[in-house]
């Protein structure tokens, strides 16, 4: 049999090495390829739970602003009726000040001979009927009435006379505020 002779060693040394360095070089790109593909799986990771953590976050700023704009819409609800239980007080409060105004105006103006039969009040708007003996105590009232600052428009509607009495009617606007004139 033939022997076979290797007349050139130092190419099988190098093929060899080739060979060897080929290796170790696809070894070390597939360990870098792992490890590269694990750094970027532990970044992934980590901006994951960053993410989640913000998110959790939000999430609980939100539930924390829900609940205070439901307790703000609860307390605007409450000073809503509060203020127009408020203002319907307040209106109640006016008409009984202004029909005891008028009461204490009207005591102030009817003279001792005149009686009143009724007395309206609507708005501002003041209507009194009556009657007297005589014409001196219907000319006197007119005459306070038109003298006074809180009161315009003063008209006598009608007077009748009957058996002896003279039965009057007037109106006149009660006015909310002194007008200086």
């Amino acid at each position: 049999m033939p022997e076979s002779i290797n007349l050139l060693p130092w190419r099988q040394q190098l093929i060899t090495r080739h060979q060897r360095r080929f290796s170790l070089v696809f070894v070390m790109a597939a360990l870098m390829a792992v490890g590269i593909q694990w750094l970027i799986a532990e970044y992934l990771e980590r901006h994951t739970q960053r993410l989640q953590h913000g998110n959790q976050q939000l999430t609980a700023q939100v539930t924390l602003l829900d609940q205070q704009l439901t307790v703000a819409i609860e307390r605007q609800t409450a000073a809503q009726l509060q203020y127009a239980h408020s203002k319907q007080q307040a209106q109640f409060t006016g008409k009984r000040t202004q029909a005891a105004r008028l009461m204490r105006r009207v005591a102030e103006f009817v003279p001792a001979d005149l009686h009143l039969e009724s007395l309206s009040l609507r708005g501002e708007s003041v209507t009194m009927t009556g009657n007297t003996v005589r014409h001196g105590p219907l000319t006197e009232l007119l005459l306070r009435l038109t003298s006074a600052q809180d009161i315009e428009q003063v008209q006598l509607h009608s007077v009748a006379d009957e058996q002896a009495m003279q039965r009057f009617a007037i109106s006149f606007v009660l006015l909310n505020s002194v007008v200086r004139r």
